[in-house]
């Protein structure tokens, strides 16, 4: 379910075709296509839960030499992005 919503918040953000796991057969342009890499679970003191940190790969492909180093900042930009998915 988050790699539906982080697929939609990315597609959202970003305006590009976004792939997880799988790639279409001949993705045409610009497009980025991410993968789980992990998890870690980490305990809390308290009995209201166990915080989750879940990490991604990302990789971005365009067709435009200019275009990819404005795309790949956008991207990392979104990183530590606090919020609500989806």
């Amino acid at each position: 379910m988050l790699e539906v919503l982080l697929r939609r918040f990315l597609l959202r953000r970003l305006g590009v075709t976004v792939f997880y796991q799988h790639l279409a057969k001949k993705p045409g342009g610009t497009f980025i296509w991410f993968l789980r890499n992990g998890d870690e679970t980490e305990e809390a003191l308290d009995d209201d839960g166990e915080p989750d940190t879940v990490y991604f790969d990302f990789e971005v492909y365009t067709d435009s030499v200019e275009r990819l180093p404005t795309l790949c900042s956008k991207l990392r930009n979104l990183n530590g992005y606090r919020g609500a998915l989806g």
